[in-house]
């Protein structure tokens, strides 16, 4: 209590001091606009003091030192003068949209102290230049947010701020070819609004996330695996361009002929770590390529070493497995149920209309492949077919909220496809199934159009993994009371068996990021061999290292300068 009363001590103190400095008491504000204009910023500081009052009381509070509130008061300072050069807002704790503005997918992380919600680039341009400024001078931190699907929360910022590309999310035809369209698109555009406005009124679709929430501002950057990627290749490779603002506030064009150095490290090198992105040039394709047969079914648990060992050699082989293939295992994992999977095959709609189960011809093709190759390597497998547009199966695929989020994964290359690999795998995670009711095993084929580029063309390195392989643990955060216990339970059993899954892994997928990796080891595994040119041009376009999270890109050790690095 004594620490809670000197820090609110030093809150009056500040707000006292900027009270005077912006005019003095109230009592003579109605004499001219400028003393009207003294009231509005002392109301600003008593609601700012209300909002810490809320955060003080809240049941997570911890005591913080004298320095702390300075720097607080320092932050909503800055923040109540960003809000006036905005056309966005600035949204605040005791705000009704707080919640809203600053939910985030990972329920684990705490509440920011203010959300900067852009409404434009304009506005990025005025805010990133105070940010960055509170981030070196008060160690203030500030997240880019898009669509807050990040694994590990690094969307979230407990007790620093966010900044909200959410609102930049509208969809415009650039140029249009007989094989693709160019949108361009705002970071926060989400799989959702990309089927509303670009799939109905337009047909067209493209490679995009599973969930319809996610945003396409991490997703593209990060990498961007989707239901489409065998055919047209990861979502890296479907950007001809970006809009980015920079530190100062300059916004810039990043493509292959305008600053390709960061054109290059943006499509791979993941979010918020040279710029903020405001609009993306994407490439997406007519909807009557991507009418899709689908297959669900499930395998049994004993059966799934076999199956996959023979699925990788069939795609490694000289006769690959056709791009219009695509194939998810995916579900909770118990020693004794059937674990789920999906494969897709994109077929083309001769005008009948899939969605009343018409065969067409490519789908029938894609039907007599799926029963001749896939369906005879497990025929203890069940196999239901159905025909549905890749945009219906996208939608239908939905969102989990309010959960408790962790995630371990790894590449598999060819070299480690084998029979006795994936069964030590599979009995590994078999063993941990009683203890982890809340987790699910995700198993998708890689390959195809991801393997036709190099992995230095792009910042995404992995481009000749077989599989991406990944454990999602999802605790809901329904009962406050005993959540946190079964969450901390959970991933202390996995992260007891993850060494001997891991050791066969050739690095990890940046969007499904990795929240228990070493700080040592996080960088190599995320861009293995791409990291040092990644390194050079994070020390041109943020050689202070502003852009720091936990994973982050980090400096290189040879170039580090004596910038901030923590992150509050």
């Amino acid at each position: 209590y004594g620490k809670r009363w000197v820090g609110m001590g030093m809150v009056w103190v500040c707000f006292a001091g900027a009270a005077l400095r912006w005019g003095g008491p109230p009592i003579a504000m109605h004499i001219s606009n400028h003393h009207t204009m003294h009231m509005h910023h002392n109301m600003h500081s008593f609601q700012v003091w209300r909002g810490i009052r809320l955060m003080q009381k809240h049941d997570s509070y911890v005591p913080r030192p004298p320095q702390y509130w300075m720097d607080l008061s320092h932050a909503y300072t800055s923040l109540y003068l960003l809000q006036s050069r905005m056309m966005g807002d600035v949204i605040f704790p005791y705000d009704k949209r707080f919640r809203e503005s600053s939910n985030i997918w990972n329920r684990n992380v705490g509440a920011p102290l203010a959300v900067v919600q852009a409404a434009n680039e304009a506005d990025v341009q005025q805010a990133l230049p105070i940010l960055s400024q509170l981030y070196l001078e008060h160690d203030v931190s500030f997240r880019i947010k898009s669509g807050g699907h990040s694994y590990a929360g690094y969307s979230g910022n407990t007790d620093g701020i966010i900044l909200s590309v959410a609102k930049l999310n509208t969809q415009s035809i650039s140029s249009t070819t007989s094989t693709a369209t160019l949108v361009t698109m705002g970071p926060g555009t989400t799989v959702q609004q990309i089927l509303d406005q670009a799939l109905l009124p337009y047909g067209l679709g493209g490679v995009v996330a599973e969930c319809s929430g996610v945003a396409q501002g991490g997703f593209v950057t990060g990498g961007g695996y989707g239901f489409l990627s065998r055919k047209y290749g990861l979502g890296v490779d479907n950007v001809l361009g970006f809009r980015v603002v920079l530190l100062d506030g300059t916004a810039i064009t990043a493509n292959q002929t305008v600053h390709p150095d960061l054109y290059w490290a943006l499509r791979g090198g993941g979010g918020g770590n040279f710029g903020i992105v405001t609009s993306i040039d994407y490439q997406l394709y007519p909807s009557i390529q991507d009418t899709q047969l689908f297959v669900s079914g499930t395998i049994p648990l004993e059966v799934i070493p076999r199956f996959l060992t023979q699925l990788g050699h069939l795609e490694s082989s000289g006769s690959s497995i056709p791009g219009e293939f695509s194939f998810l295992l995916k579900g909770p994992i118990t020693s004794t149920v059937s674990i789920p999977f999906t494969i897709g095959w994109i077929g083309t709609d001769d005008g009948v209309g899939i969605n009343n189960h018409t065969h067409t011809h490519n789908t029938t093709e894609g039907e007599s492949y799926i029963q001749d190759s896939i369906a005879s390597l497990v025929p203890e497998a069940k196999f239901d077919y159905d025909f549905m547009s890749w945009s219906n199966r996208t939608r239908h695929a939905g969102n989990s909220e309010g959960n408790l989020v962790r995630a371990w994964s790894g590449f598999l290359y060819d070299d480690r496809n084998t029979l006795e690999v994936w069964t030590e795998i599979s009995n590994l995670l078999g063993a941990v199934a009683a203890k982890c009711p809340y987790l699910h095993w995700h198993v998708e084929l890689w390959g195809g159009a991801i393997a036709n580029v190099a992995p230095q063309d792009t910042a995404f390195y992995y481009r000749d993994a077989l599989f991406n392989i990944g454990l999602i643990l999802m605790v809901p955060d329904d009962d406050a009371g005993s959540t946190q216990d079964v969450f901390d339970a959970q991933v202390k059993a996995v992260d007891a068996i993850w060494p001997r899954v891991s050791k066969y892994f050739h690095g990890i997928y940046t969007n499904y990021n990795m929240e228990s990796l070493h700080q040592m080891h996080y960088a190599n595994a995320y861009w293995g061999n791409n990291l040092e040119r990644l390194q050079t041009v994070k020390q041109l376009y943020d050689p202070q290292n502003i852009f720091s999270f936990p994973q982050s890109i980090p400096l290189s050790q040879k170039k580090k300068t004596d910038g901030a690095s923590s992150s509050r």
